[in-house]
Formats: C-alpha cells, sequence, structure tokens
C-alpha cells in the first residue's frame, strides 16, 4: 500500500491543523483506529490514538511535520496488531 503524503492543507492555524492531521489519519491510512485524536498548541502537534503498525505510526508522524505551522510532534499513537 502506497500513501502520499502530498500536503491537502494550506497554511493553517489551531483547529484547522488538527482537522488536517485527523482527516489525513482517517482518510488515507486505513490501518489506523478511529480513536485517534489530534492537538495544536503553539507550534506543537500532539497525536494520540491507536494503529496496527510502527509504519502507519512514522508515516503519521512524518506527514505531521510537513503541517504549516508544525514545529514540534509529540506521536503517542500506540501499535496494537488487529485480532
Amino acid at each position: 500500500m502506497s500513501v502520499s503524503l502530498t500536503m491537502d492543507c494550506p497554511a493553517a492555524i489551531g483547529t484547522e491543523i488538527q482537522e488536517c492531521m485527523e482527516q489525513f489519519l482517517k482518510s488515507r491510512m486505513p490501518t489506523v483506529s478511529r480513536e485517534v485524536e489530534c492537538k495544536f498548541k503553539e507550534g506543537m502537534l500532539l497525536i494520540r490514538g491507536k494503529v496496527v503498525s510502527y509504519y502507519a505510526k512514522q508515516l503519521a508522524q512524518e506527514y505531521a511535520r510537513q503541517l504549516p505551522g508544525v514545529e514540534h510532534v509529540a506521536n503517542h499513537l500506540t501499535v496494537e496488531k488487529a485480532a
């Protein structure tokens, strides 16, 4: 499976960054649980939730780092293999 990291989000702030990241996770990464939460404050994007692989966790982090306005990423995604 190939996932594009192309930026679909314009320069954004606050809730727009959170929504953009959540949309990426839910629409482009089918291995991501719907239990994903993103919070943005003062340049820091926190990603929290469950994924089924370390690849998905890393991919989410790399996408987040590319978002305009994001200076730091706190990747609190946990890897839980699908049953």
